[in-house]
């Protein structure tokens, strides 16, 4: 019987944190307390992996040596490459893990179960897709290759800082206005709460709608994503046959994991 474990974006740091204290621990318990037979890593595990340098053995030392530690126990282990980790085939497959740039179908008790990051869930992506497939491709390794990974882990950080200060900025400019502190605060809950809800159905309905156009693609009976950090299980029929999308969402809103085996699909919630 198999026992396949998923997770995606959980975007860890060289700094262990609460996440990668979960995850550490998640990877200890596999084969021990928990019964696995595979590990897909489905992209977006690191927050930036940039190229096959050997340097993130030690930048990512505890991580990689528990994943190192999950395959000495007899588990395969698939990874999917995301848009924050590429360009990491040759370094993990000396470590004996199976890279995919893209997609992958894993074959599981009479089950083709489609595995992909979900980089192309935006079809309206256009630059960004093809920006993807060259950064992925043998020139965008090239460039890549022509700086250390400690080039690429400051620029990183730099950018993760930029991002911040961005978002830092848009809360603030929310105070400037006449309404009084407790109107005002009423009216920015409702607002916040609403546009929240509308993004989750569009993006619920964009991974559907994906789900969707990859069965006209390629035959599979589960199609599992992540990348949109919305986590979202979806049935569906398409020519007769009944399919299911699963999107796994992201560790940025809770540590979780999905269970795959021949007798039941179960999320795992960690602490």
């Amino acid at each position: 019987m198999n026992f396949v474990w998923l997770v995606s974006d959980i975007h860890l740091t060289p700094q262990v944190g609460p996440r990668g204290v979960i995850f550490l621990n998640f990877l200890k318990s596999l084969g021990v307390t928990r019964m696995a037979t595979h590990l897909v890593l489905l992209g977006d595990i690191f927050d930036l992996w940039l190229g096959d340098f050997e340097e993130y053995q030690t930048i990512y030392f505890e991580y990689v040596q528990e994943i190192i530690n999950v395959k000495s126990r007899g588990i395969e282990i698939v990874y999917l490459e995301g848009n924050h980790d590429l360009n990491i085939a040759n370094f993990w497959k000396k470590r004996g893990v199976m890279v995919y740039p893209f997609f992958t179908v894993l074959f599981l008790d009479h089950q083709k179960i489609l595995l992909e990051h979900g980089d192309f869930i935006n079809k309206k992506e256009v630059t960004y897709h093809r920006a993807l497939r060259f950064v992925k491709g043998p020139w965008g390794y090239k460039i890549i290759h022509l700086f250390g990974a400690r080039f690429w882990m400051s620029l990183g950080a730099r950018l993760s800082q930029y991002s911040r200060n961005q978002n830092d900025h848009a809360k603030s400019s929310n105070t400037k206005s006449g309404l009084s502190a407790d109107i005002k605060s009423d009216k920015l809950k409702t607002h916040s709460v609403d546009l929240i809800s509308q993004n989750l159905m569009t993006l619920k309905k964009m991974i559907r709608d994906y789900a969707n156009s990859r069965s006209a693609e390629i035959d599979f009976d589960m199609i599992v994503t992540g990348h949109v950090h919305v986590q979202d299980d979806y049935s569906y029929t398409y020519n007769h046959r009944p399919q299911r999308s699963i999107n796994l969402g992201s560790w940025l809103d809770e540590p979780k994991a999905l269970l795959i085996s021949s007798q039941t699909i179960v999320w795992e919630f960690l602490k």
